[in-house]
Formats: structure tokens, C-alpha cells, sequence
């Protein structure tokens, strides 16, 4: 029987080290050095000089594979079926188009329009609708705004139903909020526990001084006290972690919040960095940092981070594969606006937004314009680029919304400029928590 490499090997040297990754398996393993050369060139000759246990080793996880197997036919079909057949309904419900805050790079629209009464109950019916029509195993609503904790008793009614729904066919529910964290007072924690929120997103953009200019609330007064003061308070009830949107009006400031973090008990918190992008609501092209500098910028912060002992978040592509890119990409993926609108992805979140794909009515039912859902039905596998790209099954083809209606930078930057470094940092956090023997040729799975 023959056998062949993976075309989804990626081989790097990290400190004295040479190490492959294969990035349909997520399997990690430290190499003897004379095979270097072998699988840069995918050389497949000296499959037949290597020692037995190093041979299943191999194969065993995916960095060789018989000869007859087509590995894009697979992947292909991986995709397909979970784009398809994804067992969880993923709901993003955006309680209101309102905020707080005065943010000077949000790219929505700001309204004060709310989620009425009579559109939760379009919602919950929607949401009852789509688990008699298909066997789910788990629901998870994310909470999205605008400010969603403006309307907190949104939240409360939307969850009590779906909650009693789910336990009613054992159903799994999960939840999440995205919030500005401004409104996360004890009393607002507590109800978020109750009504199963395990996780929340908060963005923190420098320290004081550069947040409070960046995120302020509606009268200009400052915010930052008030989130770290909530962050510290809330991790008993919601588990927040921490985005860091970057631009060249805070780059600069970057390590000296990490610095913050670790003195003032975060240290515990995982923590994302991500580069602001320009909207039609918001053009901000002249401070946005260009792909390969934000990337590049990724990795040096997130190399800061784990010098001052932060956990980030940025590896989690190299542990969790599902198939997909982004939610997005899934058949189960809905976006409900406060007026009942139905998106896959958006910015203005209105009928004129490429996302959108219809409404719900008082029933639950949604007329979809079928020629607008199409557009969301991304195939990477009519790509050349992406067929022959050896992050594909962690890219997925990227973004659609970039895709399709950006018409540029689709590609993941970070996986795209900075993967081989990635393997790096993913290698010394498998050694750190034991997962790796960093004296011997051992594999670790993703």
C-alpha cells in the first residue's frame, strides 16, 4: 500500500526546533531534523526508511494518508454536510439599535428603536418553529445591540420561553452578550446567570485615558472605570473576556493596558485583538492599520501577553475546527433585528443591508428573499486560491461579507501573513500546560 503526505502539512522551525501542523487534523508534533527537508518538499520517498512507530504515528494523525485519498473530497464533503446539518441553531437577537455609548468608530447606524413586545413574540415563535423542524441538539442566542442590557426585559422574556422550550426536548441552551459592560451592575449579573449568559464580550481600548476618548458615553463622560469596576465584579455571575480593537490612534497603547491587566487582577481573562474596519456608517480609512501590519501587530501583542502571564484567545482556530469560518457560513445562523428583520451578517441592519434576507412574521414564519439568502451560500471549493491553500480547512475561504460585498481582503489575516509563528506560540502553550513532552517527538491533537 502507498502512501503520501497531507497536503495540509505546514512545516516551520521554531527555536531550534522543527515542527509540522497539519491543519485538517490539528494535530501538532515536533520532527527529528532530517526530515526537514523531506516535508518542505513533500518528498514522499522517505516513507519508506522511517521506523514503524514513527510511520503510525504519522498516519495516525494525519500527516500521511494512503495514497487513493483525496483530502478536498473530504473536506468538501465536512463542509457541505455541517453548513447543512449543524446540530446547533446559532440566533444573534439584537434587542435594540440604541447604545450608551458614543463610540468614534461604531460602524452601525444608531437608532432608538427597541424590540417591541409583539416581535419577541415573533421571535420566540420563529425560534420554537426552527426546533420542530429539525433535530437540533443545542440552541445558542447571543445577545447583540446596539446596547442589548438597554433592554434587559427583552433578554428576560426571549430566554424564559426558549429556556423552558429546550428543557421541555432536552435541548441544550447556551447564551452569550455582547455589551459594552457599562450597564453590568450586580443586579443586571444576576439576572444574566439566572437566565443561563455564561459569557460576555467587552471591548477595552487602552487605558483610561485613551478609552474614555475613544468609547464615551452619549454626554462625553468617561467609561473605563465603571467597566474595569463592573469586569471584576461580574466574573462570579458572566464570564466576560475582553476584545481590544486596534487603530493608529491607540496602537501605541497596547502594552501599557496589558500591563493593567495583569497588575490590577485580570490576568485570568482570555483576551482578543482585533483591527477596527471602515463601514459605510463610519468610514475610518485613514486610522485603520493595513491587513499585514494589524496581523503582524496580532502576534507581537499576543507574544506581550504571555510574557506578562494573559491568556488570549487567538489559538482557539488550532483547537475548535467545525468546518466553518464564521457562524455565518452555517444554514442554523439567524440575525433578528429589533423590528423583526432577518440577516445573515450586516452592518447598517436595515433592508438596504446586504445581509438582510427577510422578515418574521406574528407566527414565527420568515419570507426569505431566496436571491439575497443565495448570496450567503459561500463555496471555497470553486476558489483556485483556496484549493490550493494549505489553510483552507481553518480559513474555510474566509469572509463572505469581504467576499462578496467588500470585494477584497477575505482571506484571514493572521492565518494568511503570520501562520507559521502562530504554530510557534500554539506549540509553547502545549508544553507549558503539559500537553507536549518538550523533550521527545510526541504529537499533541488539537
Amino acid at each position: 500500500m502507498k502512501f503520501k503526505m497531507s497536503r495540509y502539512n505546514v512545516v516551520t522551525k521554531h527555536e531550534g526546533k522543527v515542527l509540522v501542523f497539519n491543519t485538517y487534523t490539528l494535530s501538532l508534533m515536533e520532527l527529528d531534523e532530517l526530515y526537514y527537508e523531506d516535508f518542505i518538499s513533500k518528498n514522499n520517498d522517505f516513507l519508506n526508511d522511517i521506523d514503524k512507530p514513527m510511520f503510525e504515528d504519522l498516519i495516525e494523525n494525519g500527516f500521511i494518508i494512503k495514497d487513493d485519498v483525496d483530502e478536498i473530497s473530504l473536506l468538501r464533503n465536512s463542509y457541505w454536510d455541517n453548513k447543512v446539518n449543524n446540530p446547533v441553531l446559532h440566533i444573534s437577537v439584537m434587542t435594540t439599535l440604541d447604545c450608551n455609548f458614543r463610540c468614534i468608530y461604531c460602524f452601525e447606524n444608531r437608532q432608538s428603536v427597541e424590540m417591541t413586545d409583539n416581535v419577541q413574540k415573533s421571535v420566540i415563535n420563529f425560534i420554537k418553529n426552527e426546533l420542530s423542524s429539525r433535530q437540533y441538539q443545542a440552541v445558542h442566542i447571543d445577545w447583540y445591540g446596539g446596547e442589548p442590557l438597554l433592554n434587559m426585559v427583552c433578554i428576560e422574556r426571549i430566554s424564559s420561553e426558549i429556556i423552558a422550550e429546550c428543557k421541555c426536548k432536552n435541548i441544550l441552551y447556551e447564551s452569550s452578550i455582547m455589551t459594552n459592560g457599562y450597564l453590568l451592575s450586580l443586579e443586571n449579573c444576576l439576572k444574566l446567570k439566572d437566565l443561563h449568559v455564561s459569557h460576555a464580550q467587552i471591548t477595552i481600548d487602552g487605558t483610561k485615558e485613551i478609552h474614555d476618548s475613544r468609547r464615551p458615553l452619549e454626554s462625553n463622560k468617561g467609561t473605563f472605570d465603571e467597566i474595569i469596576k463592573n469586569i471584576k465584579l461580574m466574573k462570579d455571575y458572566v464570564n466576560p473576556f475582553i476584545r481590544i480593537n486596534v487603530d493608529k490612534t491607540n496602537v501605541q497603547s497596547i502594552d501599557e493596558l496589558l500591563l493593567f491587566f495583569r497588575n490590577n487582577g485580570m490576568d485570568d481573562l482570555d483576551i482578543t485583538i482585533k483591527g477596527v474596519v471602515s463601514s459605510d456608517a463610519n468610514p475610518v480609512e485613514v486610522t485603520m492599520i493595513d491587513e499585514k501590519e494589524i496581523s503582524n501587530l496580532i502576534i507581537q501583542k499576543i507574544i506581550k501577553a504571555k510574557e506578562l502571564g494573559l491568556k488570549t484567545s487567538v489559538l482557539t482556530a488550532f483547537e475548535e475546527s467545525d468546518s466553518h469560518f464564521c457562524i455565518v457560513d452555517l444554514d442554523s445562523q439567524f440575525i433578528i433585528s429589533p423590528n423583526g428583520s432577518v440577516f445573515k451578517c450586516g452592518e447598517a441592519y436595515d433592508e438596504s443591508d446586504p445581509g438582510f434576507i427577510g422578515t418574521i412574521d406574528e407566527e414565527g414564519h420568515v419570507d426569505i428573499d431566496l436571491e439575497k439568502r443565495l448570496l450567503w451560500d459561500k463555496d471555497p471549493f470553486v476558489d483556485e486560491e483556496c484549493l490550493k491553500c494549505n489553510v483552507l480547512p481553518l480559513c474555510m475561504g474566509g469572509c463572505q461579507l469581504k467576499r462578496e460585498v467588500k470585494k477584497n481582503g477575505w482571506c484571514s489575516p493572521v492565518l494568511k501573513n503570520n501562520l507559521e509563528e502562530l504554530i510557534g506560540l500554539y506549540y509553547d502553550e502545549n508544553v507549558e500546560n503539559g500537553r507536549l513532552n518538550e523533550e521527545s517527538e510526541v504529537t499533541v491533537h488539537g
